[in-house]
């Protein structure tokens, strides 16, 4: 076995933004509660199409994330809102080594009419 020289002296993995955006995206359309819109509805604040809108602004390991998501009313919107931080939390942490500082979720609720079919996960509200 050839030995390794300490990890330090290695070199060093860097994680972009863009890779931690797709993460977040992905977990805040997972957590149950959140839904997919069908369209944008004129007057509907919020991201456009389907997917969270996702802004995340990183310092090391360290990032701060805002995430906009949809959920159909009349959801709990605050607990959704804290699940989706909690569930940012975890998979920061288990998929990349990151610790998510600040974590802004912005709950947008939307009337189940506009809600997309066919496109949820497991669990989403209907």
């Amino acid at each position: 076995m050839t030995d390794l020289a300490p990890a330090a002296q290695r070199g060093s993995t860097e994680i972009r933004p863009r890779a931690v955006e797709a993460v977040v995206a992905e977990t805040a359309r997972r957590t149950p509660g959140t839904v997919v819109r069908r369209r944008r509805v004129p007057g509907l604040p919020g991201p456009r199409g389907g997917d969270p809108a996702v802004e995340v602004t990183m310092h090391g390991p360290v990032a701060r994330v805002r995430v906009d998501v949809h959920v159909a009313w009349p959801a709990p919107l605050a607990r959704v809102a804290a699940d989706v931080r909690g569930r940012l939390a975890d998979e920061a942490s288990r998929l990349a080594g990151l610790e998510f500082r600040t974590v802004d979720v912005t709950v947008h609720a939307v009337d189940p009419v506009h809600v997309a079919t066919g496109q949820r996960s497991a669990g989403r509200v209907r």
